[in-house]
């Protein structure tokens, strides 16, 4: 570490400094000062709690990608020239307002002083953002731990117009003795068996930039898709900079990348943050592919991971909080973090009240009835969401989208399809278990929003079923989903499922069906092949009835 020529600095010396604010261009400039990034590099590596998210090459990064959607603000402090002080922020981050630089994607917020002591920077800081941009509320989301906080305290200003939030982060601590036990654990040996008997399981850690740019969208569609399924998010295709920030963080040496594989496979996935002294954060990305969630293996590469990283002399790997289950399975350590809002005073009062009262009170009464309280929320939430998703389709003519989806069992219509091996569909190219195919559907006038036709299809994937899909446009035209169990009372059909057309796309749905069915066949000439779909599609059924190789036959031939 380097050594802090300032530390030793009196309050009083400190006080005679110079604070600035410096925002937009200005700070562009700043970040091409030499004297500048060198000073920044002294003052982080002496400063005890600061993280990687406060390097000069985290900050940069996340600036240049992003500063023309978030204004870039600095605040520094120098004494003869000096740097002693310094708090990077970002404007009009969403659900953040005025916040650290990083956002969302720098997982601990805080700033850096040259005195462990002094906390008259940090108040300096605040008082002329506020004065920049009255009315804003600031943001610190996950301040690590050490950092001082006792200004906040005791009656002053700053006490009246803050808003602050414990939180714990589960921590794999590599100095503890127990952590052994957490890489022999009887789920993980299980899990890995199973995993393996699939094929060859391979672990590895991406360490040359073209690997990872060449798999860089396979993770991106995996972590969509679980995104999407649980929370009705695509963040990769909704920030399209997310993969240059990445890529621009790999070339930094900021990124630790490691990749599960199952008879190549990529099973699952770990985008991790390199962190000071040897920690590793898991804040970056996870993902797994749905072909293999039931084999958890997003438990089993962070397991993995920590053996990894146990080996390699590191002293933490951070789980980073959230209150998922699996982490504190991995955990052999907690760290206390806080969420801290500097607001109005009233917005202070009304906030503390309610989370001091109500919401307190709250958990109280229902975990005394055996409820968990944020269970019950995230499930309305949910639903709230998906309901807002199925008024848009019945809006637009479709009330079937009203409909409960999981409230019964639906009858069926059953087709067979009488075709042979043909190159008719040659220019309809069909993908197999293609996530960002799926990823590519659009409700239009359909009976069933996007959320419930992802879900439905990691069911599938679950169940051992592949999926066979075709784009046009950039948006999933058709997909339809083979049943590899036999279902059918005659044995060896090639049982199709699950058929979706979009309303554009209908009119081609024989060259879709020629497509799959001449794929499926392939080795398989002599099976017989039925599709199936629901009664309740009335669309699907009518295009289907004018495709003159499919023929109607009954339901019986399914075992339901």
């Amino acid at each position: 570490m380097q050594k802090n020529t300032v530390s030793n600095l009196d309050a009083k010396t400190l006080s005679a400094s110079k604070v600035e604010v410096i925002t937009g261009d200005r700070v562009y400039k700043l970040l091409s000062d030499t004297a500048f990034l060198s000073g920044w590099t002294n003052l982080y590596e002496a400063c005890p709690w600061a993280t990687v998210f406060q390097s000069k090459e985290f900050v940069s990064v996340w600036y240049k990608v992003y500063g023309q959607e978030h204004m870039p603000v600095v605040v520094k402090e120098e004494l003869n020239g000096c740097l002693t002080g310094l708090l990077t922020l970002a404007k009009d981050v969403k659900g953040l307002g005025v916040t650290a630089a990083g956002g969302w994607s720098a997982y601990y917020h805080t700033w850096l002083v040259a005195d462990y002591g002094d906390n008259e920077f940090i108040k300096k800081a605040l008082t002329l953002i506020r004065q920049k941009f009255p009315g804003q509320k600031i943001t610190f989301k996950y301040i690590p731990p050490h950092t001082p906080l006792g200004w906040l305290v005791g009656g002053t200003y700053w006490s009246r117009r803050h808003i602050i939030r414990p939180f714990l982060r589960p921590v794999m601590d590599f100095a503890a003795p127990d952590v052994g036990k957490l890489f022999s654990k009887k789920q993980f040996r299980e899990g890995r068996n199973r995993l393996s008997r699939l094929g060859n399981l391979t672990y590895e850690q991406v360490t040359d930039y073209d690997a990872f740019v060449s798999v860089l969208d396979e993770l991106a569609d995996q972590y969509d898709f679980r995104k999407a399924v649980t929370l009705n998010k695509t963040p990769f295709r909704k920030n399209l900079q997310k993969k240059e920030f990445l890529i621009a963080l790999y070339e930094q040496n900021i990124l630790h990348v490691t990749v599960l594989r199952v008879n190549g496979h990529i099973a699952a996935s770990l985008v991790a943050t390199e962190g000071k002294n040897r920690w590793l954060h898991g804040a970056g990305i996870n993902t797994h592919s749905p072909l293999y969630g039931k084999y958890s293996p997003g438990y089993l590469i962070m397991v993995m991971l920590g053996q990894h990283l146990y080996g390699k002399g590191y002293q933490a790997f951070d789980l980073t909080p959230g209150g998922h289950e699996y982490k504190e399975r991995l955990a052999n350590a907690h760290e206390q973090l806080y969420e801290l809002c500097i607001t109005s005073q009233w917005d202070a009062v009304s906030t503390k009240l309610y989370y001091d009262y109500l919401k307190e009170g709250s958990k109280l009464l229902f975990s005394g009835a055996g409820i968990n309280l944020k269970h019950v929320k995230r499930s309305i939430d949910k639903k709230l969401k998906l309901g807002k998703e199925k008024l848009k389709l019945a809006r637009r003519g479709s009330i079937g989208a009203l409909a409960d989806r999981g409230s019964r069992v639906e009858s069926s219509r059953v087709f067979r399809i009488e075709l042979a091996i043909s190159n008719a569909a040659a220019g309809v190219l069909v993908k197999v278990n293609s996530l960002s195919d799926l990823l590519g559907f659009d409700a239009g006038g359909g009976a069933i929003t996007r959320w419930e036709f992802l879900k439905e299809s990691v069911q599938r994937f679950e169940n051992g079923e592949q999926a066979y899909t075709w784009v046009k446009n950039g948006r999933l035209a058709a997909c339809v989903w083979m049943l590899l169990e036999n279902k059918s009372k005659q044995e060896g059909a090639i049982l199709l499922d699950g058929m979706y057309c979009h309303t554009d796309a209908q009119e081609a749905l024989p060259e879709f069906l020629t497509a799959v069915t001449t794929q499926v066949r392939i080795g398989k000439e002599n099976q017989p092949i039925y599709a199936r779909v629901s009664a309740a599609d009335k669309a699907m059924i009518a295009a289907l009835q004018q495709v003159p190789f499919a023929t109607e036959v009954s339901d019986e031939v399914y075992s339901h």
